[in-house]
């Protein structure tokens, strides 16, 4: 794989109560052991009755397990002390930064215009956050279904986080140039945005396909994010599914290119910027 110099930040979402570490140490042990760090973006209390209202038939998130679906119920991530070992620990390591998703990852939970509502989950989200890994700092928000309202967006940075969110939540006025569909911008409020376009790894996509997209950007981009759903490389909670093995192949290919990436997250960015 031919590969420009590029900086790196892998993204994986919806981390949570349900989430086992043994899942994500399946998708990103490797990355970790070689010391790469991961960006993981953690749902404070997942409710486990949300539904997809934008795909047919309205189906549960799936990043709910099928034996939770359809309990009206949040589900802290503090009472699965599994995962918050796992993620202390690797915090302690300097491998994981973690991120604000939300508060309980309702549909769209972030497009509306409720300023003080925006302000209390994510006030309330960062509690959780900080009670499941104490030694985490809590600096970058992404919102579920990467869907900010205009309000929204303002009060996220207002408050004082960093954004990580497709390049069509940001407000048009906010930038007077066309917003690239992988960067980082900086905002007046002192604040960082950074786009991410698209998954590129879908179970709704053929395998082949996703590896073939992702060595595409990674030939032609000098700043990406990979942004990923664990489960997704489970789809459904069966088991492994086939887009494992091509994120496998990605692996393997990183790992021997490493003289040409600069692996990095959100807020080791920040820092280093």
């Amino acid at each position: 794989m031919a590969l420009v110099q590029t900086t790196l930040i892998i993204r994986d979402d919806d981390t949570s109560f349900f989430t086992s570490p043994d899942l994500l140490n399946r998708v990103y042990g490797r990355l970790l052991s070689e010391g790469i760090p991961i960006s993981l973006s953690v749902i404070p209390a997942h409710n486990a009755n949300v539904r997809v209202a934008h795909r047919p038939g309205s189906p549960f998130d799936p990043s709910i397990p099928p034996s939770y679906r359809g309990r009206n119920q949040d589900y802290p991530v503090t009472q699965n002390q599994a995962l918050c070992d796992f993620l202390q620990d690797k915090v302690q390591e300097g491998l994981l930064e973690v991120c604000l998703h939300g508060f309980n990852h309702a549909y769209m939970e972030f497009d509306m215009s409720d300023t003080e509502r925006v302000e209390q989950k994510l006030r309330e989200g960062r509690t959780i956050l900080s009670e499941a890994v104490p030694e985490a700092p809590i600096e970058t928000f992404i919102a579920p279904y990467d869907k900010l309202s205009p309000e929204a967006f303002e009060t996220v940075l207002k408050v004082g986080y960093h954004l990580s969110t497709r390049p069509e939540s940001v407000p048009p006025d906010t930038f007077p140039q066309p917003i690239p569909d992988y960067a980082h911008l900086a905002h007046p409020y002192g604040r960082s945005i950074f786009t991410c376009e698209e998954y590129i790894f879908t179970h709704r996509d053929e395998p082949a396909d996703c590896l073939a997209r992702i060595k595409e950007r990674l030939a032609a981009q000098d700043f990406l994010i990979i942004t990923n759903h664990y489960w997704s490389f489970f789809y459904d909670w069966k088991g492994p599914h086939p887009l494992l093995d091509a994120w496998d192949q990605l692996v393997d290919e990183l790992l021997s290119n490493q003289q040409n990436i600069r692996f990095t997250t959100f807020q080791q960015y920040q820092v280093s910027s």
